[in-house]
Order: C-alpha cells, then structure tokens, then sequence
C-alpha cells in the first residue's frame, strides 16, 4: 500500500493548480504550457520545454500507456490463444493497433473528441473502480463482502503496511521531499495533463474540475492498491507478473455480459 502515497500526494498538488496556476494560466489566455513559458520567459526557453515535453511523451508516457493497454487487452480477450502466437507477438500487435487507432482518433477528432472520450472513459472507469473491489471482496469472502475485507485486515496485514521503509520502492521520506516535486510537476506543467483545463470556459469551470480529479486521486489507492491485496489472496503467486494482477481480476470475477 505504500505505492499510495504516489495518489495521496497527487491531491495536494492539484490543490496547487487549481489555486495558484490555473488563475495565471487561464488569465493570460494560453491555450498550451509552451505559451505561458515564452509570455514568462523567452522563445529559447520555449522551444527547449516543448523539446523536454516530446522526449518525455516519447520514451515515458506513451509506452507506459501503450504496455499497459496491450497488456489489458490480451487478458481480457485471451489474444495470444485467438492469433496463435506468442505473448510477445500479440503484445506488439495490440500496441500498434492501439497506438494507431487512438492517434486517428486524436488527429481527426481534434481535442472535442478527445474531450468527449476522456469524459465517457471517466464515467466508466469510475464505476468500474468501485465495483472490481466490491466484487473481489465478495469472492474473497465466499460471498460476503465484510468477510473479505477481514480476510485482508488478518492474513497477512503486512500487505497493508502505507509507510514504506527504506528498503521500499517508496520510502516514507520521499512523500515530503522529491515526491511532491514530481507531482507539483506532473500534476501543474504538464501539458498532457493540465490541456483539459486550459480548454474550461471559465476560471471557475476549470477549478471545479480540476478540484474534483484531485477527489478522485484520493480514491485511486481504493481502486487499484487494494485489488491487488484481493489478487495476492486469491492467486497467490500464481501469476507470471503482477502486471496481470488487475486484468486478471477484471477477466476472473466480472460477469461476461
């Protein structure tokens, strides 16, 4: 439980955005980050944040997305048992399907598609969020969902350990130091992230936005941190990567139709 500190402290810093950088972005009018770094700064300046932002969707943010998606669609449609071929091949070809499908989408759609499809996927994933651990409890509990949760809160409370020792992957101590300046930055400059509310009609409109998605940050430790608890009881060690903890959990216990 100790990866939610990375959400927890994301709620801050949308705080921070919608309080203090958003008025300044959206009263200068900018309709992109790079705007507001060459009204601030100079065009130098400008064009050396844009080349950090490409670079930084290149090799960080899209490949993430894209290993993550394949590796959803291939457990939920069993896709190497369909195409006849290996984990690897039907990896690669879900990442280009993917990758093409949602840059043809984004190209011509331009942002009001993107905007309408990220406030559909909202919805769903909302849903779906609440709904995997309710249902992964209810197995767990042989059908009642207060005994799963008890199943999780007695065998192996360990699991549920928030304070990460240094020998951790988030060590407690970085919640207070270089954590809050990775969110800070991911969560107030980053293009990706803050164009949706750059596109508001209003100052208003794009802080109760903004606000509202920090709610949802504090929920995400509910929505995804613990369905990997309900995972570990259920499968144990069973699976090849715990990149395939969630899927499986969706694949196993959600009703086909």
């Amino acid at each position: 439980m100790s990866n939610m500190a990375w959400e927890v402290t994301a709620g801050f810093a949308v705080i921070i955005l919608a309080l203090i950088l958003l008025p300044r972005y959206i009263g200068g009018s900018f309709t992109t980050l790079p705007e507001f770094i060459n009204s601030r700064f100079e065009k130098g300046t400008r064009m050396m944040v844009t080349l950090l932002f490409m670079l930084g969707y290149t090799f960080v943010t899209i490949p993430s997305v894209l290993y993550s998606g394949s590796i959803a669609v291939l457990q939920l449609f069993d896709v190497p048992a369909l195409l006849g071929l290996s984990l690897e091949q039907s990896m690669w070809i879900v990442i280009w399907m993917v990758g093409i499908i949602g840059s043809i989408y984004a190209i011509f759609g331009g942002l009001k598609a993107v905007a309408i499809s990220d406030t559909l996927n909202g919805i769903g994933l909302l849903i779906i969020g609440l709904l995997v651990p309710a249902i992964g409890f209810y197995s767990l509990g042989d059908g009642n969902v207060l005994s799963g949760m008890k199943v999780i809160a007695t065998n192996n409370p360990e699991k549920l350990n928030a304070i990460g020792s240094k020998e951790d992957s988030v060590p407690f101590g970085t919640i207070f130091t270089g954590m809050i300046f990775a969110n800070l930055f991911y969560w107030g400059t980053n293009q990706y992230v803050i164009q949706r509310t750059l596109g508001a009609k209003n100052l208003a409109e794009g802080q109760k936005g903004t606000l509202f998605a920090g709610f949802l940050k504090i929920l995400v430790p509910f929505m995804m941190m613990i369905p990997g608890i309900i995972v570990y009881h259920l499968y144990g060690d069973g699976l090849k990567t715990m990149d395939l903890a969630y899927p499986t959990l969706i694949a196993e216990l959600l009703p086909l139709y």
